[in-house]
């Protein structure tokens, strides 16, 4: 549930991320097999440096799950990045970065992982391909398909969501589209994907058909897309009710089927431990808030049904959870595990 009030971009979308050089050790210039470039390699084996690519290193890092929770999404984010620049300072010929590493540059969100490869774009008459770390994909692209990067490439927000949409299926395309949407016209991504063009064009096109920049979350996008799939009844967005708590005077649900009284919501971990969502409370308190709107909502005659990003990447979760609710289905369950 939200807080109304002026409709704000997705809450995961980050600002667009610089070059990050600040972590990148560059031993390129060290003499093969000299004391320096030996010094480095010792460094490595002893678990004190991991290399990124040929002569550039990183002081190793602790496992991103050791960091609190909060902290991991921005981390792997930067470490991808960071990842990115290694490739483009190896890499001979001018480097446009693309698809999840375009999104990771650019602040939008991707629903798994950030993945260890490092995406690319090259045109077609391209003779490169993929390689360790590295994802090569060929594609039309033009001028206006790309921008500065510091003193690098990457596609522009609009071609980086279309090339996402030709590439990815609904459940991962949605969420950037629904997110990119408010940085981004719809337009802009149509023609976007015109110049891009391929056989996954019409299944691209839907996916933004579908998109909705009122949606506030990967995992809500994500839900939404298996609601869908599933053949339920599309949900109503940010519908707004009174609020019992002190503070706004209403507040905003995630799914609600009004017809049938019924509301859905996505309760990311964040909602509770992310400091700029509990706008000043405990942890405690933001709960015990929730508590008083799910109360508030079911006086109104509804039924409420909550679930998290477990669901979302378990798709009979998700399903078995609208069973629950009284959600009619008009198809069976859709199978995504290999996906995850």
């Amino acid at each position: 549930m939200r807080m109304p009030g002026r409709v704000r971009l997705n809450e995961t979308v980050l600002d667009p991320i610089e070059p990050p050089l600040g972590r990148i050790i560059d031993g390129r210039g060290s003499w093969p097999g000299g004391s320096e470039s030996r010094a480095l390699s010792r460094r490595v084996e002893q678990g004190q440096l991991e290399r990124l690519r040929p002569g550039l290193f990183r002081e190793s890092l602790p496992p991103v799950t050791a960091l609190e929770w909060s902290e991991r999404p921005a981390e792997r984010r930067l470490r991808h990045v960071e990842q990115a620049v290694a490739v483009a300072l190896t890499r001979r010929a001018t480097v446009v970065f693309s698809h999840r590493t375009a999104l990771a540059i650019h602040g939008f969100p991707f629903l798994p992982p950030w993945p260890d490869e490092v995406d690319v774009l090259e045109q077609p008459t391209s003779s490169r391909r993929s390689k360790r770390g590295i994802r090569t994909h060929h594609s039309t692209f033009a001028d206006e398909d790309v921008q500065r990067w510091g003193e690098f490439w990457v596609t522009t927000p609009a071609r980086t969501l279309a090339d996402i949409a030709l590439w990815l299926g609904p459940v991962f395309s949605v969420p950037a589209l629904d997110a990119g949407l408010g940085r981004v016209s719809d337009q802009d991504i149509r023609t976007a994907l015109d110049r891009a063009g391929g056989k996954r064009l019409v299944q691209a096109t839907r996916a933004l058909d579908f998109a909705d920049p009122l949606s506030e979350s990967p995992g809500e996008s994500g839900s939404r897309v298996l609601m869908h799939l599933f053949g339920a009844p599309k949900p109503r967005l940010q519908v707004r009710h009174p609020s019992p708590t002190r503070g706004p005077r209403y507040f905003r649900t995630d799914f609600e089927w009004p017809e049938i009284k019924k509301i859905g919501e996505f309760d990311g971990r964040e909602k509770f431990l992310k400091d700029d969502m509990l706008g000043g409370r405990s942890a405690g308190q933001a709960v015990y808030d929730e508590k008083l709107r799910e109360d508030a909502l079911r006086a109104e005659g509804n039924d409420v049904a909550r679930w998290g990003m477990p669901a979302v990447q378990r798709p009979t979760e998700l399903r078995g959870a609208l069973v629950r609710l009284g959600i009619p289905l008009t198809r069976g369950n859709v199978r995504l595990a290999p996906l995850w």
